[in-house]
C-alpha cells in the first residue's frame, strides 16, 4: 500500500502543478486541461457559435456584454450543460475524463429603470473533472492487479452585479463586477487526498452600438483577477509540508461583434476575439479565435440557430493555424409570448500536443438547456 499511495500522491503532484506560482514548473501535460475547463454560458447565445454579444434579440447577450439593453422592465435567464464524451490519453496511460452535468451554470436577473438596467447573477464558468483508474501491479506477476479511482475537481464560480446606461438614443455602455470563488479538491477510492479553495475578482466592460434596428456592434473587454489558494494535503505525501500556496490565472479578453439583418427572416452575427495567453502560462501563446451564427425566424413558436467558432489562431511563436470549425445548433421554443425555451448543442475540441508530441486533441460534446422570461414594461 505504500507503493500505491506514493504513486497517487506523485500523478496527484503533476496534475495540480496545473496551479503552481511558477509558470515555468507546470508539466507540458497540463496544456492538455487548459481550455477545456472553460463551461459555455448561454443555450441559444451558443446555439449561434458564441457570436451574438450584439444582438438586440438574444437577452443572454449580457452574460458577456454588460451594456446589452431590453425594452423589458424585468428579464430572467438561465440554463446549464452536460458535456458529452470528453476523453483524452495522458503519457502516463491514465485517462481524462469530463462527463458531467453542470446545472445551473448561471443565472441572471434585470430590472430596468428608465435609461438604466441593473443585473445580478451567478455563473460558472470553469468546471473540470479528472478522472483517472489506476492500475497498481506488485512485483509478484502471479498477483492480481488493484486499481483504484482518483478524481481531480476543480471549479470557478462568480456572483456578479452590473449595470448599463442609455448614453445616447442608439448607444449604451456597461460594466459587471463580481466576487470569484474557487474549490478544488483530489480524492482517492472516495478519501480526500487534498483541497482548496481561494477568492478573486472579476469585471467586465461592454459598449453596444445599435444605430439602425437591422445592424449593431458591440465591444467587450473582461477580465479575472488570478486566485490564490491554499492547496492542504490530508494524506501523508512524499514532501515536507502539508499545505501549499498556488494561484490559478485566466486569460484577459478583448471581444468585437457586428449584427446584421440582410432579409427579414435571417440574422447574421461576426465575432472576434484575442485572448491573452501568455500573461496565463509561459509556454501558452495568444490566440485570436472568430466566430459565425445564423438566426433564422421562421415561426412563431419556433425558431432555429446554428454556427461555428474557431480554436484560433496562435499569434507568438509561430504556431500552425488551428482554425478548425466547431459546429453549433439549436432551437428556441416560445411556450408564451414571455417565455422561451432553448436547446442546443456543440462540439469543440482543444490542443493537445502543443509540448508533446504525439498527443490527441480533447474532443467534446456539450447538450445545453436555457430558459428565459421576460416581463414586459407596463404601459
Amino acid at each position: 500500500m505504500k507503493r500505491l499511495v506514493c504513486i497517487v500522491f506523485i500523478l496527484q503532484w503533476l496534475l495540480t502543478g496545473l496551479w503552481a506560482d511558477d509558470p515555468g514548473r507546470v508539466q507540458p501535460a497540463q496544456d492538455l486541461v487548459w481550455k477545456s475547463g472553460f463551461v459555455h454560458l448561454g443555450a441559444a447565445l451558443w446555439a449561434g457559435g458564441g457570436a451574438g454579444i450584439a444582438n438586440p434579440d438574444n437577452p443572454e447577450a449580457l452574460l458577456y456584454n454588460p451594456a446589452w439593453r431590453t425594452e423589458a422592465k424585468n428579464l430572467l435567464i438561465g440554463g446549464g450543460l452536460r458535456r458529452l464524451g470528453a476523453t483524452l490519453g495522458y503519457a502516463t496511460d491514465t485517462l481524462g475524463i469530463n462527463n458531467q452535468i453542470v446545472f445551473p451554470n448561471y443565472l441572471l436577473g434585470v430590472s430596468r429603470y428608465g435609461s438604466w438596467m441593473f443585473q445580478a447573477g451567478y455563473r460558472e464558468f470553469y468546471n473540470t473533472r479528472l478522472h483517472m483508474d489506476i492500475p497498481v501491479s506488485y512485483n509478484d506477476p502471479q498477483l492480481s492487479r488493484e486499481v483504484v479511482s482518483h478524481y481531480d475537481d476543480n471549479s470557478v464560480y462568480e456572483f456578479f452585479i452590473g449595470a448599463n446606461k442609455a448614453v445616447k438614443k442608439h448607444l449604451s455602455i456597461g460594466a459587471q463586477t463580481g466576487l470569484v470563488y474557487q474549490y478544488i479538491s483530489s480524492k482517492t477510492d472516495d478519501k480526500v487526498d487534498a483541497s482548496g479553495d481561494g477568492y478573486g475578482y472579476a469585471f467586465t466592460l461592454g459598449i453596444d452600438y445599435q444605430p439602425v434596428e437591422q445592424a449593431g456592434l458591440a465591444l467587450t473587454y473582461r477580465y479575472v483577477a488570478p486566485i490564490d489558494h491554499e492547496f492542504t494535503f490530508s494524506r501523508p505525501v512524499y514532501v515536507n509540508n502539508k499545505m501549499v500556496t498556488r494561484t490559478m490565472r485566466f486569460p484577459w479578453l478583448l471581444d468585437g461583434s457586428l449584427y446584421f439583418v440582410p432579409v427579414k427572416w435571417l440574422r447574421i452575427n461576426l465575432k472576434m476575439e484575442y485572448q491573452e495567453w501568455k500573461k496565463v502560462m509561459s509556454k501558452l501563446d495568444n490566440c485570436l479565435q472568430l466566430a459565425l451564427g445564423l438566426n433564422f425566424y421562421e415561426g412563431k413558436r419556433l425558431s432555429a440557430r446554428t454556427g461555428y467558432f474557431t480554436m484560433g489562431r496562435y499569434l507568438n511563436g509561430g504556431k500552425n493555424f488551428e482554425d478548425v470549425a466547431f459546429l453549433t445548433a439549436g432551437i428556441d421554443y416560445r411556450i408564451h409570448p414571455n417565455l422561451v425555451l432553448t436547446f442546443s448543442a456543440l462540439t469543440s475540441h482543444f490542443f493537445a500536443g502543443k509540448d508533446m508530441a504525439g498527443q490527441d486533441q480533447l474532443d467534446q460534446t456539450e447538450i445545453l438547456l436555457g430558459i428565459r422570461l421576460t416581463l414586459p414594461r407596463k404601459h
